[in-house]
Parts: structure tokens; sequence; C-alpha cells
């Protein structure tokens, strides 16, 4: 574990001013939405997604990473310049509901509150921003799991449209909304590949959920963290290959874009370390963008997998099993019969792997604490063949694995 994990106290994800602080300790951990964990065990599930309407019919304009040379031109902007082009698209959540209204009555010589009605009442909010002129919006999933609540979204010019879900995607933290409407200003996605610590960025957001559209400026201070967040109603998420920033992340500011200085996305701010001041974190666009191209392409949110139930392998592990390899992730069941060390007819089966192989390594690229199993398996494909370097029994072999789609 990196001295600088270790150093932090807490973490917390940027929610709104009247969410609850909860601290979790970081660590080195597995994804938590990519897999279930019981009793130390680990699971690769499936992930599940409703159908959704496609959308982003006019997002032709979204670059590829590879594509990025085609944006003209790409130059290097002033804070003042990247402000103006981005702050008419970003946005901020507002969650509001329906809550009792109490008046004060009196029953002889008592005071007593007596709930008369309901009223509509804020309790929450977040930050946003368009990527599509037909309004479509990029938050964070923790800005908006609540049900039975309202969404609006309000603009730069103080204009405020009610929102629909499109999408929570609990792995990666995203959430899309969409509002009615038609040539909304909209950001372009840079590549977040192309970050270098010691970078300048910028963060916009909805700072305690009350200052709209507030800026802050910074730098990348680290690339690829891993860390344990809480969403301020005591779940816990962690967070993986995230871009860290001293550009003022504050409460409210979950779902804003972090921008390079062409006017790019290269993150969604998303967390902010509570015991420390100018420690902040973004989700790379890289990541994000997938979740983009899935939604256009199928109209909702595929992922690839595996299917299988996993140990991470470290010394510990190999002297408490006496296994063979201090790295790797080993196939394991659960304690009850339900959690299968492989999925039934998945493609971890259908390739042949077995309880108790260690897998190594996939295609090529080492497993160990710092670079994990699943975050691996999310940036492929459906379709893609991954080569697997596999221990089974003290003899090294080799599996290649056809992922599909998770049911």
């Amino acid at each position: 574990m990196s001295s600088f994990l270790a150093s932090i106290l807490g973490t917390i994800l940027v929610f709104g001013i009247f969410g609850i602080i909860v601290f979790a300790k970081p660590k080195l951990l597995l994804p938590l939405f990519a897999k279930l964990e019981t009793l130390n065990n680990t699971v690769e599930t499936p992930e599940f997604s409703k159908k959704i309407p496609k959308v982003f019919a006019t997002m032709t304009d979204l670059p590829k990473s590879t594509d990025l040379q085609q944006i003209d031109p790409i130059k290097k902007l002033s804070v003042t310049d990247v402000v103006k082009i981005a702050n008419p698209a970003v946005v901020s959540v507002i969650i509001s509901q329906q809550v009792p209204k109490y008046e004060v009555v009196y029953e002889g010589n008592r005071q007593v509150l007596r709930q008369n009605g309901t009223e509509k009442k804020n309790i929450g909010g977040g930050s946003g921003f368009l990527i599509s002129q037909d309004g479509y919006i990029i938050t964070n999933k923790h800005v908006i799991n609540k049900d039975n609540v309202d969404y609006t979204v309000q603009l730069l010019n103080g204009k405020k449209y009610p929102a629909v879900i499109i999408a929570r995607d609990a792995v990666l933290d995203i959430g899309v909304l969409r509002i009615t409407g038609t040539n909304f200003p909209y950001l372009k996605l840079g590549d977040s590949d192309e970050l270098e610590t010691g970078e300048q960025v910028v963060a916009i957001g909805n700072a305690l959920a009350e200052f709209q559209n507030s800026v802050s400026v910074g730098i990348v201070s680290g690339l690829g963290r891993t860390l344990t967040a809480s969403d301020g109603s005591g779940g816990i998420e962690n967070l993986d290959k995230v871009i860290q920033t001293d550009a003022a992340i504050n409460p409210g500011n979950s779902g804003g874009p972090l921008l390079d200085m062409s006017g790019l996305v290269v993150g969604v701010n998303v967390a902010v370390v509570q015991s420390s001041q100018s420690i902040g974190f973004a989700l790379p666009i890289n990541t994000v963008r997938s979740i983009v191209k899935s939604i256009l392409k199928d109209g909702t949110i595929v992922r690839p997998y595996m299917g299988i139930r996993y140990l991470q392998v470290n010394t510990e592990l190999q002297s408490k099993l006496n296994l063979a390899s201090d790295y790797g992730i080993l196939i394991a069941s659960g304690k009850d019969p339900k959690d299968l060390a492989i999925i039934p007819n998945s493609p971890a089966e259908k390739a042949g792997l077995k309880e108790g192989d260690i897998i190594l390594s996939v295609d090529g690229q080492t497993l160990n604490e710092s670079v994990n199993f699943s975050y691996l398996i999310r940036g492929k494909s459906v379709g893609q063949k991954v080569l697997l370097l596999v221990l089974r029994e003290g003899v090294e072999m080799k599996f290649s694995v056809l992922l599909e789609s998770a049911p």
C-alpha cells in the first residue's frame, strides 16, 4: 500500500450539503460494485441494467481518444477562457422531495407540533455537465441514487428544467440525466490518458450545493489512485485509477467536470479527502467514455464479464492457504453454497477454468494489489478474447477466454 493511501484518514464522496458524512479508511481494494465480497471471498458478478432508449443521437462530435488531433485547434488557453467555454454547460442538480409540514398548535397550556400536509423542499444537490445539444448530462450515480424524489437541473443562466434519469452505473459511480430541449451548450470530452502529473486543471461545480458554477484551479497531483469512499448515506464505493488534484473540490461538486487547459473534460469530480486540504479526486473521462458508447450503441449499459468469484492473492493469503504464488487472483467459492467459484455457462466455464486456478496475468499484464482483475476486464469489450496465464497445481497454463455481455 502506498504511503499516500496510508496517510489519508478518511475520504467522502462529494455529495450535497444535506448529506451525512461517513468516514471510510482508504485501502487498495478490488472494485466493490464489480464484485461482491463475502467472508473475504470476491465474486465478479454481472451488472444489471434496465433497457433504456437510445440516446446521444447528436453526439457524433464526441472525440475518441485517438481522434483528439482532429479537434482544431488544441491549444492551451487561459483559465478565464476555459471558464468562458465550459461554464454555460455546467449545471447544478437540485434534489427535492415532499416532506411533512408542521404547525404549532396549543393544547391547553402546551405547545405541540402537528402535521399540516406536506411541502416540497430541497434535500440535496450536486453538479453535472451537458455533453450533447439535446440535453444529456453526465453526473455521479451517488448524486442521483434516490428514488421517489424530483431532480431539477439549473443552468448558468438561471433556467431550470425537470430532469429524468437515463442510467445509473454503480460500477463507475456515473449517472446520466436528460432534460428536454434543443441547442443546449455542451462540453467536449478530452483524453485523460494524456494527462501528466503537474498539468494545470480547472474544476467547476455547485459548491456546497449552494454556490452555483464555482471555479477552482489546481494541478494534477497524481494519477492512477485507488481509494475507498463513503457516499454520505452509509454506502461505500471503491474507486480505481482516479485522478488526484489539488483543485478545490467541495461538497456539492460531485458530477462536475475537471477540465484541461484546452477546455476539454478530462475527469468527473467525485470525491474529496475529509481530513486534508487540497486533495480531491476525479474519474478519468476515458473510463466514463465507455458508458457513452454503450448507451449510444445498445441503448443500455453493456459490460463484458468472465464470470468468476475470486480472492486477491498476496503473501498473507499465500501463507494461509499454502499457495504456489504470492500474486494473482485465486478462483474460489464462498461459504454459502450459492457462492460458486465459476458462474455456470459463463465465459470462464466455457474456457475451461476451474476452482483453485490462480490467474497470474491478463493479456500479459500481471495481476497484483495495484493492478486488479476487474479493472482490466472492465476496459475490454464484449466479444473480445483475452489471454490468461493460469497457475494450476503448480503448472503454468494459457487460456483464451471470449468475453460476453453480463446478463
